[in-house]
Protein backbone atom coordinates (compact mmCIF):
# COMPACT_ATOMS: atom_id res chain seq x y z
CA UNK A 1 0.00 0.00 0.00
CA UNK A 2 1.32 3.40 -0.98
CA UNK A 3 2.12 6.04 1.59
CA UNK A 4 -0.64 8.26 0.27
CA UNK A 5 -3.22 5.48 0.70
CA UNK A 6 -2.14 4.77 4.28
CA UNK A 7 -2.44 8.43 5.13
CA UNK A 8 -5.91 8.55 3.56
CA UNK A 9 -7.11 5.55 5.55
CA UNK A 10 -5.72 7.02 8.77
CA UNK A 11 -7.45 10.31 8.11
CA UNK A 12 -10.70 8.48 7.40
CA UNK A 13 -10.39 6.58 10.65
CA UNK A 14 -9.78 9.76 12.60
CA UNK A 15 -12.86 11.34 11.03
CA UNK A 16 -15.03 8.34 11.90
CA UNK A 17 -13.71 8.30 15.45
CA UNK A 18 -14.44 12.00 15.97
CA UNK A 19 -17.97 11.53 14.65
CA UNK A 20 -18.75 8.69 17.13
CA UNK A 21 -20.61 9.53 20.28
CA UNK A 22 -19.11 8.86 23.71
CA UNK A 23 -21.63 6.05 24.29
CA UNK A 24 -20.61 4.31 21.06
CA UNK A 25 -16.96 4.56 22.06
CA UNK A 26 -17.74 2.97 25.46
CA UNK A 27 -19.51 0.09 23.73
CA UNK A 28 -16.52 -0.54 21.47
CA UNK A 29 -14.08 -0.40 24.41
CA UNK A 30 -16.25 -2.83 26.40
CA UNK A 31 -16.40 -5.23 23.45
CA UNK A 32 -12.63 -5.16 23.15
CA UNK A 33 -12.26 -5.92 26.86
CA UNK A 34 -14.67 -8.88 26.64
CA UNK A 35 -13.10 -10.40 23.53
CA UNK A 36 -9.55 -9.98 24.81
CA UNK A 37 -8.05 -13.41 25.59
CA UNK A 38 -7.81 -14.04 29.35
CA UNK A 39 -4.31 -13.96 30.70
CA UNK A 40 -3.35 -17.37 32.06
CA UNK A 41 -1.17 -17.13 35.13
CA UNK A 42 1.37 -19.78 35.93
CA UNK A 43 1.21 -21.57 39.27
CA UNK A 44 4.18 -22.98 41.15
CA UNK A 45 4.31 -26.19 43.17
CA UNK A 46 7.27 -27.59 45.05
CA UNK A 47 8.52 -31.14 45.26
CA UNK A 48 8.31 -32.90 48.61
CA UNK A 49 12.03 -32.44 49.25
CA UNK A 50 11.74 -28.73 48.37
CA UNK A 51 14.56 -28.91 45.82
CA UNK A 52 12.54 -28.31 42.65
CA UNK A 53 9.84 -25.72 41.88
CA UNK A 54 7.56 -26.80 39.06
CA UNK A 55 5.55 -24.19 37.17
CA UNK A 56 2.32 -25.00 35.32
CA UNK A 57 -0.68 -23.18 33.90
CA UNK A 58 -4.14 -23.48 35.43
CA UNK A 59 -5.27 -24.30 38.95
CA UNK A 60 -4.36 -27.99 39.04
CA UNK A 61 -1.96 -30.31 37.29
CA UNK A 62 -3.34 -32.69 34.68
CA UNK A 63 -2.00 -35.23 32.21
CA UNK A 64 -0.89 -33.53 29.00
CA UNK A 65 -0.21 -30.18 30.69
CA UNK A 66 3.14 -28.50 29.93
CA UNK A 67 5.39 -27.93 32.93
CA UNK A 68 8.54 -25.92 33.50
CA UNK A 69 11.38 -25.85 36.03
CA UNK A 70 11.05 -22.54 37.92
CA UNK A 71 13.47 -23.31 40.74
CA UNK A 72 15.74 -20.37 39.92
CA UNK A 73 12.84 -17.99 39.18
CA UNK A 74 13.47 -18.22 35.45
CA UNK A 75 11.33 -20.90 33.73
CA UNK A 76 13.39 -23.58 32.02
CA UNK A 77 12.60 -26.99 30.52
CA UNK A 78 11.89 -29.55 33.26
CA UNK A 79 13.94 -32.74 33.04
CA UNK A 80 12.08 -35.96 32.32
CA UNK A 81 11.45 -38.14 35.36
CA UNK A 82 9.21 -38.77 38.31
CA UNK A 83 8.52 -36.04 40.87
CA UNK A 84 6.75 -36.30 44.23
CA UNK A 85 5.03 -33.04 45.17
CA UNK A 86 4.44 -31.56 48.62
CA UNK A 87 0.89 -32.92 48.84
CA UNK A 88 2.07 -36.45 47.96
CA UNK A 89 0.98 -36.32 44.32
CA UNK A 90 3.42 -38.12 41.99
CA UNK A 91 3.83 -36.87 38.43
CA UNK A 92 5.85 -38.33 35.58
CA UNK A 93 7.29 -35.78 33.15
CA UNK A 94 8.22 -36.60 29.56
CA UNK A 95 9.19 -34.10 26.87
CA UNK A 96 8.20 -31.17 29.10
CA UNK A 97 4.66 -32.43 29.71
CA UNK A 98 2.86 -34.39 32.43
CA UNK A 99 2.76 -37.95 31.10
CA UNK A 100 1.26 -39.56 34.22
CA UNK A 101 -0.25 -38.34 37.49
CA UNK A 102 -0.95 -40.32 40.65
CA UNK A 103 -2.97 -38.69 43.42
CA UNK A 104 -1.64 -38.74 46.96
CA UNK A 105 -2.49 -41.91 48.86
CA UNK A 106 -4.46 -41.64 52.07
CA UNK A 107 -2.41 -42.15 55.20
CA UNK A 108 -2.59 -45.66 56.58
CA UNK A 109 -4.63 -45.95 59.74
CA UNK A 110 -2.76 -47.72 62.47
CA UNK A 111 -4.62 -50.68 63.99
CA UNK A 112 -6.27 -49.90 67.29
CA UNK A 113 -4.67 -51.12 70.49
CA UNK A 114 -7.04 -53.95 71.40
CA UNK A 115 -5.58 -54.35 74.87
CA UNK A 116 -6.40 -50.73 75.69
CA UNK A 117 -9.90 -51.12 74.26
CA UNK A 118 -10.51 -54.28 76.31
CA UNK A 119 -9.23 -52.60 79.46
CA UNK A 120 -11.48 -49.60 78.92
CA UNK A 121 -14.46 -51.87 78.24
CA UNK A 122 -13.77 -53.89 81.42
CA UNK A 123 -13.55 -50.66 83.45
CA UNK A 124 -16.89 -49.45 82.10
CA UNK A 125 -18.56 -52.81 82.74
CA UNK A 126 -17.20 -52.89 86.32
CA UNK A 127 -18.56 -49.41 86.99
CA UNK A 128 -21.96 -50.39 85.59
CA UNK A 129 -22.01 -53.57 87.70
CA UNK A 130 -21.22 -51.63 90.89
CA UNK A 131 -23.95 -49.09 90.08
CA UNK A 132 -26.45 -51.89 89.41
CA UNK A 133 -25.57 -53.71 92.65
CA UNK A 134 -26.07 -50.50 94.63
CA UNK A 135 -29.41 -49.93 92.94
CA UNK A 136 -30.56 -53.48 93.77
CA UNK A 137 -29.35 -53.07 97.37
CA UNK A 138 -31.22 -49.80 97.77
CA UNK A 139 -34.39 -51.32 96.36
CA UNK A 140 -34.08 -54.35 98.68
CA UNK A 141 -33.79 -52.02 101.68
CA UNK A 142 -36.84 -50.09 100.54
CA UNK A 143 -38.80 -53.35 100.16
CA UNK A 144 -37.71 -54.45 103.65
CA UNK A 145 -38.81 -51.12 105.11
CA UNK A 146 -42.15 -51.43 103.33
CA UNK A 147 -42.68 -54.92 104.75
CA UNK A 148 -42.01 -53.57 108.26
CA UNK A 149 -44.59 -50.82 107.71
CA UNK A 150 -47.13 -53.36 106.45
CA UNK A 151 -46.60 -55.57 109.53
CA UNK A 152 -47.12 -52.58 111.81
CA UNK A 153 -50.29 -51.61 109.95
CA UNK A 154 -51.66 -55.15 110.29
CA UNK A 155 -50.99 -55.09 114.03
CA UNK A 156 -52.84 -51.79 114.33
CA UNK A 157 -55.79 -53.15 112.33
CA UNK A 158 -56.00 -56.24 114.53
CA UNK A 159 -55.88 -54.08 117.62
CA UNK A 160 -58.63 -51.84 116.27
CA UNK A 161 -60.82 -54.84 115.48
CA UNK A 162 -60.46 -56.19 119.02
CA UNK A 163 -61.05 -52.82 120.73
CA UNK A 164 -64.77 -52.19 121.65
CA UNK A 165 -66.39 -49.26 119.84
CA UNK A 166 -67.46 -46.30 122.00
CA UNK A 167 -65.40 -47.45 124.95
CA UNK A 168 -68.01 -50.02 126.09
CA UNK A 169 -66.63 -53.33 127.21
CA UNK A 170 -68.48 -56.55 127.48
CA UNK A 171 -69.28 -56.74 131.15
CA UNK A 172 -70.08 -60.42 131.05
CA UNK A 173 -67.44 -62.37 132.83
CA UNK A 174 -65.61 -64.79 130.69
CA UNK A 175 -66.50 -68.33 131.61
CA UNK A 176 -62.84 -69.02 132.24
CA UNK A 177 -60.89 -66.58 134.39
CA UNK A 178 -57.60 -68.29 133.74
CA UNK A 179 -56.70 -65.54 131.30
CA UNK A 180 -55.91 -63.32 134.28
CA UNK A 181 -53.01 -65.60 135.04
CA UNK A 182 -51.50 -65.02 131.61
CA UNK A 183 -48.58 -62.65 131.20
CA UNK A 184 -49.80 -59.22 130.22
CA UNK A 185 -48.10 -59.39 126.82
CA UNK A 186 -49.94 -62.62 125.95
CA UNK A 187 -53.42 -61.19 126.68
CA UNK A 188 -55.73 -60.06 123.92
CA UNK A 189 -56.52 -56.39 123.60
CA UNK A 190 -59.96 -56.90 125.18
CA UNK A 191 -58.38 -58.80 128.08
CA UNK A 192 -55.79 -56.06 128.58
CA UNK A 193 -58.49 -53.37 128.65
CA UNK A 194 -60.53 -55.37 131.17
CA UNK A 195 -57.41 -56.12 133.23
CA UNK A 196 -56.46 -52.46 133.29
CA UNK A 197 -59.94 -51.39 134.40
CA UNK A 198 -60.10 -53.97 137.15
CA UNK A 199 -56.67 -53.00 138.44
CA UNK A 200 -57.11 -49.27 138.04
CA UNK A 201 -56.30 -47.40 141.22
Amino acid sequence: MKQEEKAAFKKLGDIIKTQMSAAEQLIIDAYKAITKPAEIKAKDVKTKDGLVTISHEGETLAVGMPVMDNTTGTPAPLMDGEYTLEDGTVITVASGMVADLKAAQAAEVEPADMSAIKKDFATQMSAQRIALEKQVSDQAKEIKDMKGIIVKMNEILVELKETPIGGSIDEEAEPNEDWKKLPYEEMTNAQRVKFNRENKG
